[in-house]
């Protein structure tokens, strides 16, 4: 498995998408679609989000959220 942190156009939308995972409930997945619409990362960059979170760990390569994940969703 390769460690290279993908390229994202927009790193001010990690902190975006850190807190909205504090705010929203763990989902089943973590797709673009959860990206977009509940963390509100459009367009491009809520699909190099999802990437992102997928690379550091947040969720597996099926979606699943991971306990890193979960932990950081617990931090309110």
């Amino acid at each position: 498995m390769s460690h290279d942190i993908p390229y994202i156009m927009a790193p001010g939308k990690i902190e975006i998408a850190l807190q909205g995972i504090k705010k929203a409930s763990v989902p089943p997945k973590v797709t673009q679609d959860f990206v977009k619409q509940v963390l509100g990362i459009k367009g491009g960059t809520g699909d190099q989000v999802t990437t992102y979170l997928k690379k550091i760990g947040f969720s597996a390569s099926d979606g699943t959220p991971t306990e890193t994940y979960k932990n950081i969703a617990m931090m309110n």
